[in-house]
């Protein structure tokens, strides 16, 4: 891809993720072929909302396990 076509599937991901109130993110699929990024509006479901394909990468700097305490108020 060259940047203009980078820059205007950036676009169409930002202005769909601009009409969610929330978006829980995980790593669908990770390999050497292909990461995919996945996102749902609701944990409890199984079906994603959107997936973000990186084909062929290169690199890869992420936290691979994230948690967080939910406290009662």
């Amino acid at each position: 891809m060259n940047v203009e076509e980078i820059s205007n599937e950036l676009a169409k991901i930002n202005h769909y993720l601009e009409k969610c109130l929330w978006m829980d993110f995980e790593f669908a699929k990770m390999n050497s072929s292909d990461i995919i990024v996945a996102g749902r509006k609701d944990i409890s479901s199984n079906n994603f909302s959107i997936d973000i394909n990186f084909g062929r990468p290169y690199y890869l700097s992420s936290l691979l396990s994230w948690h967080m305490e939910i406290m009662d108020l």
